[in-house]
């Protein structure tokens, strides 16, 4: 399982690459639909399975989830590594790629290492079932935030050209808005979780008995 894991969300990472490339070009649109569309086959493959009535185990179940979702990415990258092998480089282009890169990388990297550590510590202390319902309510966080992140993901190149050419005014401007916005839109989803947590949990995992004080 661990193995599969490895490869399958290997693939994934390596083809999310596709996406940075659309978001640079400023047609984060086409990531998001891509994205979308990868997850959308991979849901109809499990949905397909379980109304045929397929025994599978979860090492398949990951598989066909995710595989169109690493495939298409991939896919793209190939195309534009094909479209665009007859290009010259040099050896500047590279260090100038890596130097502006650099700040990302290191925020991604922290931002990695910060994200992941409740699961390593939820590991060891709480039950099977505690571990359940904190992975699922995180899910259900995560589709909030996926949403506000994809927005800010498509304004990010927008900001960086607004920071090249020294537009301040433009700039500060925007972030000021995205924040009050995601803010207003962050509270109004957690009230509205909040309200219908049950009606919610009892679609994604109705064996579970969730509550919040």
């Amino acid at each position: 399982l661990f193995f599969t894991s490895c490869l399958v969300f290997s693939s994934i990472g390596i083809g999310a690459i596709a996406y940075k490339i659309l978001f640079a070009e400023l047609v984060g649109w086409k990531a998001n639909l891509l994205n979308a569309l990868s997850y959308m086959i991979g849901m109809l493959g499990l949905l397909y399975i379980y109304y045929r009535g397929i025994s599978v185990d979860i090492k398949l179940s990951l598989i066909v989830l995710y595989l169109p979702v690493g495939m298409i990415s991939l896919c793209y990258i190939v195309y534009r590594y094909i479209k665009l092998y007859h290009v010259k480089t040099t050896k500047s282009h590279y260090i100038a790629i890596l130097r502006r890169s650099s700040g990302f990388f290191l925020f991604t990297l922290l931002s990695i290492v910060v994200l992941q550590t409740d699961y390593m510590v939820i590991s060891q202390r709480l039950t099977p079932a505690d571990i359940v319902q904190y992975t699922v309510t995180m899910k259900i966080f995560g589709l909030v935030f996926f949403i506000y992140t994809a927005i800010l993901q498509a304004l990010w190149p927008i900001c960086a050209e607004l920071r090249v050419k020294q537009q301040w005014k433009k700039l500060n401007k925007m972030i000021g808005v995205n924040i009050l916005l995601g803010s207003l839109y962050v509270v109004g989803c957690t009230i509205f979780i909040y309200l219908f947590k049950e009606q919610i949990f009892s679609v994604i995992a109705k064996d579970i008995n969730y509550q919040v004080s």
